[in-house]
């Protein structure tokens, strides 16, 4: 079985720690994260596109800010 653990720390930064390899790390991260999207389209009652799009323009603005 193959495991991805991820923390996230107080002060709002993440990391992980797995025993896959690189391609079933990225498999499990890419999965987990279109879990995430579909709860929150409920949770915010809007489509799963939209979550995405919205998410898409948070990490547009956080790279022109860093």
């Amino acid at each position: 079985m193959k495991i991805v653990i991820t923390w996230l720390h107080k002060n709002g930064t993440c990391r992980s720690w797995t025993n896959a390899t690189s391609c079933e790390h990225t498999l499990m991260c890419l999965t987990a994260y279109v879990d995430a999207i579909k709860r929150l389209a409920e949770a915010w009652n809007v489509t799963p596109v939209e979550v995405t799009e919205k998410i898409d323009n948070i990490i547009k603005r956080a790279k022109e800010n860093s």
